[in-house]
């Protein structure tokens, strides 16, 4: 359940509160995570492996509120804080054809071997906010993320039963909202942002110590920090002419990192982009207006390579691609409810890979996910 608040309260020489709320959150959830796997052969075996009877449940108390500032005008500060407790409870499960096959230290064989594990932390966000003119907002932010732990997925050996801490993040951000004529209207939001990561969750393959078995398990392994700048504009030279664009630089690094036992800091995550980019252009046809709306869009993507492995390692990176999409939306056509489209999306037919996964050191093979190629489309739509 929520509830908020809103209220407005003046105190002669000191800072008024604008805004102020609160409330309360609780989320239950329950299943199972299971797959079974047949293998090929006479033996015909059946695995069943996962974790069953889950049971993740948060219950979390928020508020916020916003003072008006007494020493300037148009300036303001924010305050919100959060306290949630995560509790997370259920049973690993290794079957093989039906018998137990979960393997216990004393070299005695279960079924399932049940979890349960709860955490509990705050998070914040503080903002100072000057709204310098109707048509410019400067502001200065500070975060506290929380990403609560958990049970390990997949258990074949009660050693590997460990389960992972939450992991947190802190950030800082300045940025600017700005509206301003250059001869048509004009706005552009930009910020730059640094954070900093402890605890992140990492899933690493193993084999574990004193056995031969490899298992693929959650660690708290890593620190990172991160830094970027991110670039929004939109322009309107005309009533039926929007142009929009964006520019994001993300620069993602370990600050400490160790994989299998090994020291691999200063490595750059993975499945990030140091660049991406954005345009797009809409326009209004000058139609009747019983006949509906027709707008002509299209856009550009552009994004440079990603690693597919926090670590290096053959054929573990992807190189940027560029995509081109349009479309021709009929909106409200002939003044009725239907509204039909046709659309042309990766319209050069590039050769991308979006994603993919380097498993060289324990498979010995590098996989690429491949992107969608050209394709035409017809959308019709109807409004009840």
């Amino acid at each position: 359940m929520s509830g908020n608040s809103a209220t407005n309260f003046s105190f002669p020489g000191r800072a008024e509160i604008s805004t102020g709320w609160g409330g309360l959150f609780y989320f239950n959830e329950r299943g199972d995570d299971l797959s079974n796997l047949r293998q090929v052969g006479s033996t015909g075996l059946l695995r069943s492996s996962g974790i069953v009877n889950v049971r993740n449940r948060s219950y979390s108390a928020f508020a916020s509120v916003t003072y008006k500032l007494p020493w300037l005008e148009g300036l303001s500060a924010t305050g919100g804080f959060r306290y949630t407790k995560d509790k997370r409870s259920g049973t690993a499960l290794q079957t093989v054809n039906g018998a137990c096959n979960l393997k216990l230290t004393n070299g005695s064989f279960i079924c399932g071997l049940p979890g349960e594990v709860s955490y509990s932390k705050p998070s914040w966000t503080l903002s100072l906010n000057y709204q310098a003119s109707p048509d410019a907002l400067l502001y200065v932010a500070h975060r506290r993320g929380y990403r609560a732990g958990g049970l390990q997925n997949r258990v074949s050996i009660e050693s590997a039963a460990v389960p992972f801490e939450p992991e947190t993040v802190n950030d800082v951000e300045v940025g600017a909202k700005l509206d301003f004529d250059i001869g048509f209207p004009a706005r552009v939001n930009i910020a730059a942002y640094s954070a900093w990561y402890k605890n992140l969750q990492r899933v690493q393959s193993l084999t574990l110590p004193g056995t031969t078995t490899l298992v693929s398990l959650t660690f708290n392994a890593a620190a990172g920090k991160t830094k970027g700048i991110e670039i929004e504009t939109t322009l309107k030279p005309t009533s039926r002419l929007t142009l929009t664009g964006g520019f994001a630089l993300t620069d993602m690094i370990y600050s400490k990192y160790f994989f299998g036992g090994v020291d691999v800091s200063h490595q750059n995550y993975s499945y990030v982009p140091k660049y991406t980019a954005d345009a797009s252009a809409a326009y209004v046809l000058p139609i009747a207006e019983q006949l509906g709306t027709v707008t002509l869009s299209g856009n550009v993507h552009y994004q440079s390579n990603i690693q597919i492995a926090d670590v290096p390692k053959p054929f573990f990176i992807l190189p940027g691609y560029t995509l081109v999409n349009a479309r021709m939306e009929w909106s409200n056509l002939l003044n009725s409810n239907f509204s039909a489209s046709v659309f042309a999306n990766n319209l050069l037919n590039e050769a991308y890979f979006p994603s993919g996964a380097s498993i060289t050191d324990s498979l010995g093979a590098a996989v690429r996910v491949v992107g969608a190629p050209r394709m035409y489309g017809i959308q019709v739509r109807y409004e009840f």
